[in-house]
């Protein structure tokens, strides 16, 4: 079965087939269509049908596409390429709108082109992004990037922090973060502890958000605390033991770490005069530490982490992170 994806924000259109010069073809025009920038269609209900919805291209939109799809079927009427499968004997598809599947589509031909009957449809759950790092290795500048190329490839995203994220995760995070004298410190237990009821709080949160097809980016989730309240604090095994427990083996999709040197990472610091927090206190032998915990997570994630080199200049990093969205949500 032919799978067509049309996204209503910046337009582009994605097609996967067994035909492997005909997925050829319509992978150049679909990157063409991502340079226009234009909405691509408005889905409108049929009246008195449930399951049926009509495409119509927007008018700033049609001259282009005419021009594109005459480049493979010059007998097509417009906008037909869009709405039909290329195999004639192959006539359903599945139709994907912003996080919306429509399965088993079929045009409607007595209401002409445009209309679609479909058997069922589904929301599909969203993707949960986290980036991790040293402070100052550049993973809060960066979000804003992450989130605006994937609301450029027309995903509805969500952000949060870690601690933090929820009205009880922010007062969690002012408790951590208190500047304190050298007798009221806080014991690492307590602090672990304290990561964790912010994390659950905020998993429920991102859960949520996730069912309703959203796509969650965080700044930092369970690997912050694997690397600093685990490894860095000598308790990795009280860690692992809890965070079981409070997480039941809940984790991000993709996760961006973002490798910088100790050494860099403390030199942007004291650049950016940055306010108090109770782990940028710590000494260099903590932080250094702390960078040993993060390879060793990395050891044991698999393909869901991928490395950024954070030691690079800003613009560098940030061109690293584009591409890793665009290569990961809009693949080719």
């Amino acid at each position: 079965m032919t799978q067509f994806k049309i996204n209503r924000l910046p337009s582009f259109l994605q097609i996967s087939t067994k035909d492997k010069d005909l997925e050829r073809q319509l992978s150049k025009i679909r990157d063409k269509l991502v340079l226009l920038q234009h909405h691509t269609a408005e889905i409108n209900p049929v009246l008195g049908n449930d399951k049926a919805f009509q495409i119509i291209p927007q008018q700033d939109f049609v001259d282009i596409f005419d021009e594109l799809m005459a480049e493979w079927m010059p007998t097509a009427e417009p906008y037909a390429p869009m709405l039909q499968p290329p195999d004639p004997s192959n006539s359903n598809m599945d139709i994907r709108v912003g996080n919306t599947v429509y399965y088993n589509c079929r045009p409607l031909v007595p209401w002409g082109r445009g209309f679609f009957s479909f058997s069922h449809s589904k929301v599909i759950r969203g993707k949960f992004i986290s980036l991790e790092g040293l402070d100052c290795s550049g993973k809060s500048t960066n979000i804003k990037h992450v989130v605006d190329t994937l609301t450029k490839l027309g995903h509805e995203v969500v952000t949060v922090r870690d601690s933090g994220g929820t009205p009880v995760g922010e007062d969690i995070r002012t408790v951590i973060s208190k500047k304190r004298a050298d007798d009221e410190k806080m014991i690492p237990m307590t602090e672990m502890l304290l990561y964790l009821a912010s994390r659950a709080q905020l998993t429920e949160k991102i859960k949520e958000e996730l069912a309703a097809g959203k796509i969650v980016v965080s700044d930092r989730f369970s690997d912050s605390s694997a690397a600093y309240q685990g490894y860095a604090r000598r308790q990795t095994m009280q860690y692992e033991a809890i965070n079981k427990v409070v997480l039941k083996n809940f984790e991000p999709d993709h996760t961006l770490y973002f490798n910088v040197s100790a050494k860099v990472a403390e030199e942007r610091r004291l650049a950016r005069n940055k306010e108090y927090h109770t782990l940028n206190a710590e000494d260099q032998n903590f932080k250094e530490r702390c960078r040993e915990g993060y390879n060793l997570v990395l050891l044991n994630a698999g393909e869901r982490i991928h490395q950024i080199d954070a030691d690079k200049d800003e613009i560098s990093v940030r061109i690293a992170v584009e591409n890793w969205v665009r290569k990961t949500f809009c693949p080719e």
